[in-house]
């Protein structure tokens, strides 16, 4: 996804860093969630371009007996008042002709069919969304 990527990254400036302090294993549809990626990413590059520190970082490690994925942006963070509405379909922050505002709603479309959750991290100093895949029965005993 990182590579798929390329492209607009460089073109924007924007640096890519991922790190995982082990690869945990998942059962899931590999094209479907190279497409989450790529939609978390694109969506970070669009957000950050025209700041003067452009940044993303991806970061795979497990928590309680799941697989956590963050994608965290050097963005300031998304007001409450769009962060309620940015899985809705059609709802978008992008100029008219910029985006569809489907997205958002396909990712979560997506990670839901995997048993997976996306948050926004509001906590956070960043832009920061996280995904959370529970790991199968199987994927515990294996570990």
């Amino acid at each position: 996804a990182i590579n798929l990527c390329e492209i607009k990254t460089n073109k924007a400036g924007v640096v890519v860093k991922f790190e995982a302090t082990r690869v945990p294993q998942i059962l899931a549809n590999e094209i479907e969630i190279e497409q989450v990626l790529v939609n978390l990413i694109s969506n970070s590059v669009d957000a950050i371009k025209n700041l003067e520190h452009k940044w993303i970082e991806i970061s795979l490690f497990e928590r309680n007996q799941s697989c956590v994925l963050q994608i965290k942006d050097s963005g300031k963070g998304i007001p409450n008042e769009i962060a309620d509405k940015l899985f809705q379909p059609f709802f978008t922050t992008k100029q008219v002709g910029e985006g569809t505002g489907l997205g958002l709603p396909i990712v979560k479309g997506i990670l839901d069919e995997h048993g997976a959750e996306i948050s926004l991290l509001k906590a956070e100093k960043h832009t920061c969304f996280e995904i959370v895949f529970p790991y199968t029965e199987a994927l515990r005993q294996a570990a």
